[in-house]
């Protein structure tokens, strides 16, 4: 599912998140005699998968973007990933997308701000960029997932990175602001 929520104040916010491709079948619906769950439909994701690594790919995005080609910007970064295969939902990104380059103005540049790996980073990554938008910068945050990071000895490839979910917003206080520990913001006794 995607959500854009662009609201009076300025605060864009577009989440590609928690799609029904990985969502469970509803079983509220099934009838008492169903001994098995449904099948879940996964998307058959467009073209072969990029071979670049997340930082690559990114640049790839933004340099077609600051062109002014969402369309294939987007089709692009989504190419080989299960997120290809949601077309109403990669249409309203495209279209939101447009949108808020319309609201902040066009993407004259980028500019990669965090890096952050999970566990090994072999597996999981998320890139944070700010696209400089000639009006105001906006967030993006993109996740990248490696489900094989052996090296193949061949072409010294080390798996396939694909997009998994990306966020775009213009809260750029949060990335200001530091998390106070626990105790910290505890009250006193």
């Amino acid at each position: 599912m995607m959500k854009l929520s662009l609201f009076a104040s300025g605060v864009l916010a577009i989440v590609l998140a928690a799609s029904p491709v990985f969502a469970q079948p509803d079983t509220s619906k099934r009838s008492k005699t169903s001994k098995s769950p449904e099948p879940i439909a996964i998307p058959t994701p467009a073209g072969a998968p990029s071979t670049a690594l997340p930082t690559e790919q990114v640049r790839e995005f933004f340099r077609i973007l600051t062109e002014g080609r969402v369309d294939a910007a987007y089709d692009e970064l989504l190419r080989g990933t299960p997120i290809a295969g949601m077309a109403q939902d990669v249409a309203n990104l495209k279209l939101k997308t447009r949108e808020a380059i319309r609201v902040f103005g066009n993407i004259g540049g980028y500019e990669n701000v965090d890096e952050k790996n999970i566990g090994s980073g072999l597996h999981l990554k998320r890139i944070t960029c700010l696209s400089l938008n000639k009006q105001f910068p906006i967030r993006w945050r993109l996740y990248f997932y490696n489900a094989d990071p052996n090296i193949d000895l061949a072409t010294g490839a080390r798996g396939i990175w694909k997009l998994i979910d990306i966020r775009i917003d213009d809260r750029l206080v949060d990335m200001f602001e530091e998390s106070a520990p626990a105790a910290a913001a505890a009250p006193a006794k």
